[in-house]
């Protein structure tokens, strides 16, 4: 969203911006921000290329001898290391050049990695404007994801889809989502059809789901989508995408590390957090639960 990719170049340059060897330690924000200016990456080590025309450039030595140094930074190699610095010597720029090569030991993309994924990715977005119906019956079929069942299902049906209960894999007839194989029946409304199908497949989405705002407290009650952790220098955070209300979504932050894993739903409540990455709540009380089928 920030870089607003205009072709499929840009796009292969995000694939590559969000590893954490050129995102870490604000290294995205300041590549960002000469990106809004010059739309080049000059200066900005993004992909492992750009360490090994850096190192060719400083020290003049061949393609594939830049390529086991920069490696040597990757590996953390105290000998290739010491050697680099050294041969650097009388270089005004020494103690930069040094430190950004030291992020490669962080996980990164070479130019032809990220020029597959940015391609793939383009090819995605284009069925996924274009082919709307089809695509979400392929991601139905084969996606992987870290994302609940219903975070895709109510896609497809925003898509226009009607989904029929049952199990992948989906055929596609008119709009509808038929599951091959299996009957599928008219079922009932409510907690009941999740905990069966773990989507509803009515236009009903997610009854009972709240959140209301007054001023910068948020009270909430959501399906949980889906949760990630997050653990640095022994403090956890838990990120849960919660789903609230027709077609939207809320990030709720957690204090620590939470089993999220065995519960549908969490409530409570918490302040508003807004940073370029978007809006969150940041809970400072809240409960777990399972949908059951006499809750609504």
């Amino acid at each position: 969203m920030a870089m607003k990719p205009r072709c499929r170049e840009d796009v292969v340059l995000a694939m590559a911006l969000v590893r954490p060897s050129a995102a870490s330690d604000g290294r995205k924000a300041e590549f960002l921000e000469h990106w809004r200016r010059s739309r080049s990456t000059d200066g900005h080590l993004v992909y492992e290329d750009d360490g090994i025309r850096l190192l060719q450039g400083k020290l003049g030595c061949s393609e594939s001898e830049a390529e086991a140094l920069r490696k040597g930074f990757a590996k953390r190699d105290p000998g290739q290391m010491r050697e680099v610095y050294e041969r650097l010597s009388g270089d005004p720029d020494r103690e930069e050049v040094v430190d950004d090569l030291s992020y490669y030991n962080l996980y990164s993309f070479c130019r032809a990695h990220a020029l597959s994924y940015g391609w793939l990715v383009w090819a995605l977005a284009y069925q996924k404007a274009h082919n709307r119906q089809r695509f979400w019956c392929a991601v139905l079929n084969n996606a992987a994801s870290m994302y609940l069942p219903w975070v895709h299902v109510q896609e497809a049906k925003r898509a226009g889809l009607r989904v029929r209960w049952g199990k992948a894999p989906y055929v596609l007839e008119g709009s509808d989502l038929v599951p091959l194989g299996n009957q599928y029946l008219v079922e009932p409304d409510g907690w009941y059809q999740f905990g069966k199908a773990k989507f509803w497949t009515s236009d009903r989405f997610m009854p009972g789901m709240y959140c209301h705002r007054r001023g910068d407290s948020v009270t909430f009650r959501g399906l949980v989508g889906a949760a990630r952790w997050y653990v640095k220098d022994g403090k956890g955070l838990t990120f849960v995408t919660v789903g609230w209300d027709t077609g939207r979504y809320l990030d709720i932050v957690l204090n620590g590390v939470v089993p999220i894993d065995r519960f549908d739903i969490v409530e409570g409540s918490g302040a508003i957090s807004t940073t370029s990455q978007g809006c969150s709540v940041i809970a400072d009380k809240y409960t777990l639960s399972e949908a059951r089928a006499d809750a609504g």
